[in-house]
């Protein structure tokens, strides 16, 4: 809704073909400014919007100039009851076309020099376009800007390095001569691989060929490398459902003792420890994870007898090749192939827990992947050298798609005192004329990740993922049922921002309660439960109960068996005519909830409280309070 009163709106029109930065004042009017009708498509602008509420004006720029300003209107704006939408409206009704990369808000108003300078370094370190070696980004990385670490290293994966003139279709061997140009350039102190160091598995035809030129190429880097097996090295994990033919035999294909024996002749051992700077390293073998095989008994023992040993290490950084998980920690990524598998999944996230580990590295699905659970950082890398398009033959249509260049990279991790700075960095590797991959790619490639440092203005290192999106920790919190946000206005990474969650019950144990209490007396006529998006953790046996004075209470409704919601529109109960008296509290009983996370929970987004005339009143914003009796956040610690 363009209109709804204290708005910011950053949106782009499709007759006018402008850009516009709308205000709208608490009165429902708002102020106004456009940048000209001189986008050109398949181009990007950079561009900057002003709101001077001190002297009542509005500014914007487009590449570095002013084009544009307008005098505020004077109205009144709640910076309390802001909304923000960008590119789309809260219900994604109207949505630009257009791609919005680099984003940032300023407390403060740039002033036109300082708008300028910013665009002079955007020029100087964004108009890269990549086809070939003549005209590729630059090898070395400033981090003059940047506070001096007490210890910087490199987490690379996914290299897929192929017997020479075996794999020529492939151009990995390509993108990991550049990687190691980069890195030898930047000199950090270390560099761990997360495994898939080979392109093939083992006993497949080029396999020990390939692991030969992996060994070459490892030894071009200036610095150590510690590697961790993958699949591609060892074999796949026994979980895996596979049929057997003659081009892929069961023995290469799934982790046996043969299939490690042969990879420790190329690169020692495959599970390991080491202590640089403070911190303490461990490298996992976790292709063996649920096999039985000795070496995951074996790795096990060993693992125990080492984080007991090392758990008063500063920090402490874990290396594997596949994710324990995707986005929750009970989830399979998009197919069995994806993710460690119970048990050793959680009795690893356990131990995760126990030991304070600051971060897991993990590669395998060749996409960035964040999370933050009880304070550590589980982070999945992209390729070094080719993305994954799922359900997709990457041999055939797909080379262009695999290849492109803005979906590559690796992580830099910086070591201070107390803190921990990893950043992603897309190295942008061109590739070389001979490999003509590039006439089937059709469609524009978008940039989805910028390379700008959030913490260092216009910083070429990369983008930070110090803070990822947390799954639990102080998020799921009561105070957002009554915030006024749904999970129709909000998607993605921020949903556990705007949402409350319980506790986890056991089957026998479950009985969790939220109460409302509104500022005054009020003639209820509906109360709205708004689900999660996807309706996980919506009560399956719950009650609704109003009462004046939070004491004696009149149950409205009752549900059994009620269905998980598929969409995040509201369960409606509305109060009969004949029943509707000034009420203050309103409580749901909650005896039956779904399965989640550790347990059976319950979750909303949202619950309005609606008068005859659809006036809500459990807003904080209007006085209301909640309680619950237990949430998410108050459980992880």
């Amino acid at each position: 809704d363009r209109d709804a009163p204290n708005s910011i709106i950053i949106w782009k029109t499709a007759i006018a073909n402008d850009l516009r930065f709308r205000i709208v004042h608490a009165d429902g009017k708002y102020s106004e400014i456009a940048v000209p009708r001189t986008l050109s498509v398949g181009d990007w602008h950079y561009i900057t919007f002003t709101w001077d509420i001190e002297r009542g004006t509005m500014t914007a720029y487009l590449n570095g100039a002013l084009v544009g300003r307008r005098r505020l209107r004077e109205a009144p704006f709640d910076p309390s009851a802001i909304s923000f939408c960008i590119g789309a409206g809260p219900t994604g009704a109207e949505s630009a076309q257009a791609v919005f990369d680099d984003f940032k808000i300023y407390a403060r108003v740039k002033q036109q020099r300082e708008v300028s300078n910013s665009y002079e370094r955007f020029l100087m370190t964004e108009r890269f376009t990549f086809t070939d070696e003549t005209n590729a980004p630059p090898l070395n990385m400033s981090t003059a800007l940047l506070s001096p670490p007490q210890l910087l290293f490199a987490v690379i994966s996914d290299t897929h390095i192929s017997a020479p003139n075996v794999h020529g279709r492939f151009a990995h061997n390509e993108r990991v001569r550049w990687l190691i140009k980069q890195l030898n350039a930047f000199k950090p102190a270390l560099i761990v691989n997360c495994g898939d160091i080979n392109t093939y598995f083992p006993r497949f035809p080029g396999f020990e060929e390939g692991m030969k030129e992996a060994q070459r190429l490892m030894k071009q880097l200036a610095v150590p490398v510690y590697q961790a097996p993958g699949n591609h090295d060892v074999g796949n994990k026994h979980q895996l459902t596979f049929r057997a033919t003659p081009n892929r035999p069961a023995e290469g294909w799934f982790v046996n003792e043969e299939n490690i024996a042969v990879y420790r002749k190329f690169f020692g051992p495959d599970y390991f420890s080491f202590d640089k700077g403070g911190c303490h390293f461990i490298v996992l073998n976790n292709q063996v994870f649920n096999s039985g095989l000795p070496t995951e008994r074996e790795q096990w023992q060993w693992l125990l007898s080492d984080l007991a040993d090392h758990r008063n290490a500063r920090f402490i950084f874990m290396f594997m090749h596949n994710p324990l998980f995707w986005v929750s920690p009970d989830d399979i990524g998009t197919n069995n192939y994806e993710v460690v598998n119970e048990p050793r999944r959680s009795e690893l996230m356990e131990l995760i827990r126990k030991y304070r580990v600051t971060a897991v590295f993990t590669g395998h699905t060749h996409h960035r992947i964040s999370n933050l659970l009880d304070n550590t950082r589980y982070l999945t890398l992209p390729s070094t050298t080719f993305t994954r398009p799922f359900g997709r033959n990457y041999e055939r249509s797909m080379l262009a798609t695999i290849y492109d260049p803005l979906k590559v990279g690796y992580y830099i991790v910086r070591v201070y005192d107390n803190a921990v700075h990893i950043n992603l960095v897309r190295h942008y590797a061109p590739l070389p004329k001979r490999i003509n991959i590039q006439a089937d790619n059709a469609q524009p490639r978008i940039r989805l990740l910028n390379r700008v440092a959030t913490e260092v203005d216009d910083n070429l290192l990369g983008i930070t993922s110090a803070l990822p999106p947390p799954i639990e920790y102080g998020q799921w919190a009561s105070e957002h049922l009554i915030d006024g946000v749904t999970g129709e206005m909000v998607t993605g990474d921020r949903i556990s921002q705007f949402g409350w969650t319980s506790q986890p019950y056991a089957p026998n144990e479950q009985h969790e309660w939220v109460e409302l209490e509104l500022a005054r007396l009020v003639s209820v006529a509906k109360i709205e439960l708004y689900p999660r998006p996807g309706g996980g953790g919506f009560p399956i046996s719950f009650t609704v109960a109003l009462s004046a004075d939070g004491k004696r209470y009149e149950r409205i409704a009752r549900f059994d068996d009620f269905p998980q919601p598929t969409s995040a529109k509201p369960v409606v109960i509305e109060v009969p005519a004949e029943r509707r008296k000034p009420v203050k509290y309103v409580r749901v009983d909650i005896t039956r909830m779904p399965p989640m996370y550790l347990g059976h929970r319950a979750s909303f987004m949202e619950i309005a409280v609606r008068d005859e005339h659809g006036r809500n009143y459990a807003i904080a914003a209007a006085g209301a309070k909640v309680r619950t009796k237990s949430q998410a956040s108050s459980t992880r610690r």
